[in-house]
């Protein structure tokens, strides 16, 4: 989970250096998408837990 976040972050510096506005801001965009839905997958995975457990 750690290691394609950490490649995509890699992948946004070494755009920076282009100093292409258009294609960083797109790379920021598309990191900030990743990461607002690994949250969500995060928080759907812990109320799923906890709805089995209330089950069990």
């Amino acid at each position: 989970m750690m290691v394609s976040h950490s490649s995509s972050m890699s992948s946004s510096s070494s755009l920076k250096k282009k100093k292409n506005p258009v294609i960083t801001s797109v790379v920021v965009v598309v990191v900030v998408v990743e990461v607002s839905l690994r949250c969500c997958y995060f928080v759907i995975a812990v109320q799923a837990f906890h709805y089995f457990q209330l089950l069990s």
